[in-house]
């Protein structure tokens, strides 16, 4: 279980990413460099089918280390697994910043590690800052993002592993949600659905989001 992938020239290697791709760090760092954040939908856009691949991955029972250096983003805007760049730690901070705590070298990471690296993800795509004990909730820094988006992101940044949600499927679906919900909010002017809690494989353990890397929201103001 979670084996490495197959080199390149090994019997078994997948194929490489090819040419004309750049991996979404590249992406990310563009668009940094323009002071401009990618666009909610985009971002769900994108992240949905990547959990739908990576969730087939590890179905086949192979582990690797999720990080924006390790997605490429091809020309029409897909993101993908960069199969043999996932079995490599990065250098990059921000990239190291997308690893769940429980990372050790040599031990690729299974779905629950990399669930919270979609929400490391999803957190530095919609607002161009690193996940960190010092981080800001999103609509802090970009303001209306619906509340669907910090409670996927409060259950993926669940520090602790073993409360941490492992379906990468479940978690495309939350993603989704947060889309549709924040549509269908701007043209009924209701407050949008819950997006649905992320799901377990194994055992029902309860989540506690008191654990999550997010800062909890703040307390209401009395008579607010």
């Amino acid at each position: 279980m979670n084996a490495a992938y197959p080199q390149q020239g090994h019997p078994g290697a997948y194929p490489s990413s090819g040419f004309g791709t750049r991996t979404l760090r590249d992406a990310l760092n563009r668009r940094a460099a323009l002071g401009q954040r990618l666009a909610l939908e985009t971002a769900v856009a994108q992240l949905v089918p990547l959990c739908l691949e990576l969730a087939e991955v590890h179905d086949q029972g192979y582990g690797f280390y999720l990080h924006p250096s390790s997605a490429t983003e091809t020309s029409d805007g897909r993101l993908t697994l960069a199969r043999e760049l996932a079995t490599l730690l990065p250098s990059d901070a921000r990239d190291r910043a997308c690893l769940p705590p429980e990372t050790q070298p040599g031990q690729l990471n299974d779905a629950r590690g990399n669930v919270y690296a979609v929400g490391a993800m999803l957190y530095e795509m919609v607002t161009g800052e690193s996940v960190g004990r010092n981080m800001r909730r999103p609509s802090e820094i970009v303001p209306g993002v619906p509340k669907e988006l910090e409670t996927v992101l409060a259950v993926s940044l669940i520090i602790d592993a073993e409360r941490r949600p492992d379906d990468l499927r479940a978690l495309a679906q939350s993603i989704r949600e947060i889309a549709r919900s924040s549509a269908a909010a701007a043209i009924i002017a209701q407050p949008p659905h819950r997006a649905p809690i992320i799901s377990y494989h194994s055992q029902p353990i309860p989540i506690d989001v008191s654990m999550s890397l997010l800062p909890p929201a703040p307390a209401p103001t009395p008579g607010g």
